[in-house]
C-alpha cells in the first residue's frame, strides 16, 4: 500500500499527513477510528525484510514495547 492523506489503514487508521522518513520507513500522523485519538503509523520499508533481515527483526522487537502512547503491531498489506 502506498500511503496517502485520507487512507484507511488496516480499517481503522485514517491518515493525515507524512510526519517523518526514518531509517525503518515513511511515518503519517493518522486518526485512530476507534479511540479518536491521533497516532503515528509507520509504513516499514519492504527492502529491509530482503536486504537486512536482522535489521528488521529488530524494528518487530520495538513492537512489543509497552507504553501508553504506543500501539502494536498491525500487518496491513
Amino acid at each position: 500500500m502506498e500511503p496517502t492523506a485520507g487512507s484507511l489503514v488496516a480499517d481503522r487508521f485514517r491518515l493525515s499527513r507524512p510526519s517523518g522518513d526514518g531509517p525503518f520507513g515513511v511515518r503519517w500522523y493518522a486518526r485512530d477510528q476507534t479511540t479518536r485519538k491521533q497516532v503515528e503509523v509507520l509504513f516499514v520499508k519492504p527492502s529491509l525484510l530482503e536486504d537486512d533481515p536482522e535489521r528488521f527483526r529488530t524494528a518487530c522487537a520495538a513492537t512489543t514495547l509497552v507504553h501508553p502512547h504506543a500501539i502494536g503491531l498491525l500487518h496491513a498489506e
